[in-house]
């Protein structure tokens, strides 16, 4: 039995180069009707014979039924951010110095068919395209500012920030009438992810007043907040998107 190369094909994502497997049967030749010296002029999946240039070629086909593909899967290779502080550029802001881009890792198999069936599938060769890092500048400069508000006066802010609030009281499941800090749950309590919005930190809610981190709870991780009320079902404020600004607690 000989494996010989036969072609090629795309299919999809996959590249496909196709093998073939001619059956040669010992004695073969001896039944063919041509002359003692004759020679052989090519092998394919056909046999070509000839006796000299003068004389008829005479074709004999073979079959099999094995066959092998090679099949080209692609894989993701995520990019990394890096992130470079820029003193020159507002606290928050943050600009791509250069995009990122996803490398890929290529694997080669061998598969074998018999019958247009797979009797095996082997890993043959890796191939990564290795990812291109995104650049990322983060301001870390503290710009102070002034909002004029009707409920709390003059607010002076180092940053405006977006976050989803809800409400809350002393009758959520799990509260009572003292915070994760000890201190008394009341109007003017709010509680934050301690990651995004450190504790103790103060800051004013449009609609809402003045508010400080003295609380923190299950549900309330990322850019949320929870507002207390003394009675939460009396409050107006639902849920909902508001922009809260920081008064204090600047970053180290």
């Amino acid at each position: 039995m000989k494996w010989m190369l036969k072609g090629a094909i795309l299919a999809g994502n996959q590249h496909h180069r196709i093998l073939s497997v001619p059956l040669f049967i010992a004695g073969f030749l001896s039944v063919l009707p041509v002359v003692p010296k004759g020679e052989v002029l090519g092998v394919t999946n056909e046999i070509y014979f000839s006796a000299d240039t003068t004389k008829h070629t005479q074709q004999v086909t073979t079959t099999t039924a094995f066959e092998q593909t090679e099949a080209i899967e692609y894989e993701p290779v995520p990019f990394d951010i890096v992130y470079r502080e820029d003193p020159q550029t507002e606290y928050g802001v943050e600009t791509i110095v250069e995009k990122g881009a996803d490398g890929t890792k290529a694997l080669t198999y061998l598969v074998t068919h018999w019958e247009n069936n797979v009797i095996d599938r082997r890993l043959v060769g890796t191939k990564v395209t290795a990812p291109r890092t995104q650049i990322v500048s983060k301001g870390t400069k503290i710009v102070w500012k002034i909002l004029e508000t009707p409920d709390a006066g003059t607010v002076k802010y180092w940053r405006k920030m977006r976050v989803w609030a809800t409400k809350y009281d002393h009758t959520c499941p799990g509260c009572n009438y003292t915070t994760a800090v000890g201190a008394y749950l009341q109007k003017g309590v709010c509680a934050t992810d301690p990651k995004v919005i450190p504790l103790w930190t103060s800051f004013y809610i449009p609609g809402y007043g003045k508010c400080t981190a003295l609380d923190v709870g299950g549900a309330i991780k990322g850019a949320k907040i929870d507002m207390a009320y003394e009675d939460a079902a009396k409050a107006a404020w639902g849920a909902g998107w508001k922009d809260i600004y920081l008064m204090d607690n600047l970053p180290e």
